[in-house]
């Protein structure tokens, strides 16, 4: 959502965090007028466990937050080094977001993109953890209309991995979808594993609106995880909101008698919770390792300061501007190195690697950066003036399993291929790029518990190639009707299934006014099958053929399909057209070999 900058007061020496929006948020009045109503009512948010909101405003366009600065880690670093947590410590840090959660929920805030990146993990002067909630409210300047929308964009309101079933399906929220989101923290603290996990955002959200949640002790059976615990979890991670707990401060109350039952004679929560506030007081609102915090009346005296010296200083502003656009022409004209191998240290986007359409670069996955996270490789690339396609393809290597993945400049991932076994390649064949900076990384498929590998003796081989979407070519995402690419008629659609159980939808071009057929060519090795919901008939849930919907599946593996005399009036919506690629459900977790991810099938539509 922006950068966040540690600064320091002038005035006073204290220091603080400032968020400054992304230019993509705050483009139009509606947003700020927007940002200012959340910002407003989040800054009210005095709770020890939610990070302070002291300040914000706008200047020149740009959209600011000022806020307290939190020594510690996110909860995201400490499970990707620890790998999960025991109960004992993972439900006091638990009851302190409910806490936090309860002020915001009574306030009318819902925090929308709750996760452990969020959760910010200091230390008291006891050695306890010590929680501080952050963004709430903010992820609300993201929220659109309907998920699909936002699936265009490739930024989700909310991370795929601890959305709530509502939230998914855009319906109005409440506290209960944080407390489903919580519940879906709470699995990763417990299990060391999400609830859910695919190979796409879009798959991993179907599995939250469909697919039963397995227990973190059946997920887990070698960490013992206690059956109070997980009933927690299971409870608060009810795809029914009434069935989940009817507030935060019942959901932490189960905790404390969860950490009870497991560690009857440990100090109680309460007095965890009584100590940390405690701690709160004697420092005027901060934790006595924060520091003291700042406060509106600090911004109030250093605004009057910046008063009295504006009309020295106003030669600063103009100064500054030439000089950064002097430094702006310099690095705008500064020659790309476009090279063949890896340019360490490229372990990071502001690190990555430039490469050139279809040019293939070598790379290696080196010296590990902890025990469990291996080396990571990133390669950037820029799409300049029209939409486009970006196919990728990344050789194996024999020593471990790797994963290929694609962000946008914000960092949202848009993209990934994890379907090959250690040695086998990963393959992203049709993926569609506005003009923008984007980056490819390469790593190590993550697994819990286990060491990272290091391979100083084998190279791997990456190929990206980018070009202009032409209008008869299918490209990603298309998975949703509202993604549904413009087919045109009489002409084949070229397209590609390039991961398991992949559904590519299309829309023909036209106005109507006669019956519609189509024809789609097969693939070796697959069975596919053609689905047409005819005008006025809405999709279903995914995986479910809604009533109206037409089926043509008879061609069988590597056959073609065929459908003829379905109506179109004139000036009707276009019926949706659904090529499938037919594989058989797996467990999570559990993968095959996929079949030919990048032989094109062709789709052609006729209007009779």
């Amino acid at each position: 959502m922006g950068v966040v900058y540690r600064v320091e007061h002038v005035a006073m020496g204290k220091l603080a965090a400032m968020k400054i929006l992304h230019p993509a948020l705050t483009k139009d009045e509606a947003v700020g007028r927007r940002f200012r109503r959340e910002a407003e009512t989040v800054s009210r948010l005095s709770h020890p466990n939610t990070v302070q909101v002291f300040d914000f405003g706008g200047f020149g366009g740009t959209l600011y937050l000022v806020m307290e600065l939190v020594r510690g880690e996110d909860l995201g670093v400490i499970l990707r080094r620890d790998g999960h947590m025991p109960v004992e410590r993972a439900a006091p840090i638990l009851m302190q977001v409910c806490d936090a959660l309860e002020e915001a929920h009574e306030a009318g805030v819902i925090h929308r993109d709750l996760k452990p990146e969020n959760i910010l993990v200091s230390r008291t002067r006891d050695g306890n953890d010590f929680v501080k909630v952050l963004d709430f409210g903010l992820a609300k300047l993201r929220d659109q209309e309907d998920i699909g929308q936002v699936t265009a964009r490739g930024a989700l309101v909310g991370t795929p991995f601890y959305m709530s079933p509502e939230q998914i399906r855009c319906e109005d929220l409440d506290g209960r979808s944080d407390l489903y989101s919580l519940g879906a923290v709470a699995y990763r603290m417990l299990a060391g594993e999400v609830p859910f996990d695919a190979a796409t955002s879009v798959a991993v959200l179907t599995q939250h609106l469909t697919e039963e949640l397995v227990p973190p002790s059946k997920r887990r059976p070698d960490l013992n995880i206690h059956p109070a615990a997980e009933q927690v979890v299971m409870r608060a991670m009810r795809k029914a909101r009434d069935q989940r707990y009817a507030n935060s401060n019942e959901m932490r109350r189960a905790f404390a008698e969860a950490l009870a039952a497991i560690t009857p004679r440990a100090v109680s929560p309460t007095t965890i919770m009584a100590e940390n506030r405690r701690q709160t007081d004697e420092t005027d609102g901060a934790v006595t390792v924060q520091g003291k915090r700042l406060r509106r009346e600090d911004i109030d005296a250093y605004e009057r300061a910046l008063e009295l010296r504006r009309k020295l200083r106003l030669m600063v502003p103009a100064l500054a501007l030439v000089a950064a656009i002097a430094t702006a022409l310099v690095i705008a004209f500064r020659p790309v190195r476009i090279s063949d191998v890896e340019l360490e240290p490229n372990n990071s986007p502001a690190q990555a690697t430039p490469i050139a359409s279809d040019r293939t670069v070598r790379g290696q996955i080196g010296k590990k950066i902890s025990f469990e996270e291996s080396d990571r490789d990133y390669y950037t690339f820029h799409i300049s003036k029209e939409t486009s396609v970006l196919h990728a393809e990344l050789t194996g290597l024999p020593t471990m399993d790797l994963k290929l993945e694609v962000f946008d400049s914000l960092g949202h991932k848009l993209s990934e291929s994890n379907i090959g076994e250690r040695g086998e390649s990963e393959d992203l064949p049709n993926l569609r790029l506005s003009p923008g900076d984007y980056y490819l990384s390469v790593g190590q498929v993550w697994v819990s518990g286990q060491a990272a590998i290091e391979d100083f003796k084998n190279w791997y081989l990456l190929t990206a190639a980018w070009h202009t979407l032409q209008p008869t070519e299918e490209s990603e995402p298309d998975d949703v009707p509202l993604l549904a690419v413009p087919c045109p008629l009489n002409r084949p659609m070229r397209g590609m299934l390039s991961k398991p159980g992949d559904v590519d939808y299309f829309r023909p071009i036209g106005d109507g006014g006669g019956t519609l057929s189509g024809y789609v060519s097969g693939i070796d090795g697959v069975d596919l099958r053609l689905v047409v919901l005819p005008s006025g008939i809405s999709a279903g849930p995914p995986g479910a053929l809604p009533s109206g919907a037409l089926l043509f599946d008879k061609g069988g593996v590597g056959g073609s399909e065929k459908f003829d005399g379905v109506p179109w009036k004139a000036g009707a919506p276009a019926p949706l057209v659904i090529v499938e690629r037919k594989d058989p459900r797996l467990p999570p977790g559990k993968r095959v070999p996929l079949l030919n991810p990048d032989v094109p099938y062709a789709l052609t539509l006729q209007l009779h």
